[in-house]
């Protein structure tokens, strides 16, 4: 509860130091521009199967391209790790690890005053996670609202609620099937993004429920962790436009540079 306690208090602390006018991740790019990341993720919730909870790891590959303004669209592939345990922490299904595939839509609004954006979208999980003769698959799907806040050159800031949807189901040897689904979806989010000027990014997200319980013998319970690194492409075609015109006006450029390198030769 103490964990809960400080997460909650994160929210509006972010609110409220965050300033900001920097370069930023995938979410502000322009169709001229590739986003690539690897994210890691631990997620856990409550299930509506004997007072059991899920756990779900999952690592993923992902691009992310905006042909158009404010609309992101993400695709990438990956694995994912499913099991269930009860409350006495007796393992009902501990799968293995499989092949999955994800998919994002994410819109979001100009800058205001240089430091706040809005967002809003949707991110799906598939989950493939199989043992022995029991298989498990599902997707867990994940529309969220946030709010991003800038601090200094090298940190955005960001926050916000996500409605976690998992359904899945587990079928087992004679066509047994088990359907799954979590009880509390709705969740508090907090992200901290480093930032560099070449492109380069690094994120680290958390998200609870409301009944999250973070306690050393449940965990993870209600709540999510994940670690994201990635760059962001840029091609812009009016910088080579541009430097085509500059060297159209100074056609002794490509001597200079072929004396250039004749000289360097000549030096070894």
């Amino acid at each position: 509860m103490v964990i809960r306690a400080l997460f909650l208090a994160l929210i509006p602390l972010l609110c409220i130091v965050s300033i900001s006018s920097a370069a930023a991740p995938v979410s502000e790019m322009d169709r001229y521009s590739l986003g690539v990341d690897y994210t890691l993720r631990l997620t856990g919730h409550e299930i509506d199967l004997n007072q059991s909870h899920s756990k779900l790891k999952t690592h993923y590959l992902m691009f992310h391209y905006s042909p158009v303004p404010y609309l992101l669209l993400s695709l990438g592939a990956g694995t994912s790790t499913f099991s269930i345990e009860n409350s006495a922490d007796n393992n009902l299904f501990s799968g293995q690890r499989g092949i999955s595939g994800a998919f994002a839509l994410t819109l979001f609004s100009p800058l205001v005053l240089d430091r706040f954006r809005a967002y809003g979208g949707v991110e799906s999980f598939y989950i493939n996670s199989s043992r022995d003769d029991h298989n498990s698959k599902g997707v867990l799907l994940t529309p969220y609202l946030s709010l991003s806040l800038r601090s200094r050159d090298f940190l955005k800031l960001e926050s916000g609620i996500r409605y976690h949807h998992l359904l899945a189901s587990i079928k087992g040897p004679q066509n047994s099937s088990t359907e799954v689904s979590n009880l509390h979806p709705l969740r508090l989010f907090a992200t901290v993004t480093l930032l560099s000027g070449d492109g380069a990014y690094i994120a680290l997200d958390a998200d609870i429920s409301k009944t999250g319980e973070l306690e050393h013998n449940r965990t993870p319970f209600e709540g999510s962790i994940s670690l994201r690194a990635g760059f962001v492409l840029r091609h812009d075609p009016k910088f080579s436009k541009q430097r085509e015109h500059i060297l159209d006006h100074f056609p002794e450029y490509h001597e200079l540079k072929e004396r250039q390198e004749e000289m360097a030769q000549e030096l070894k």
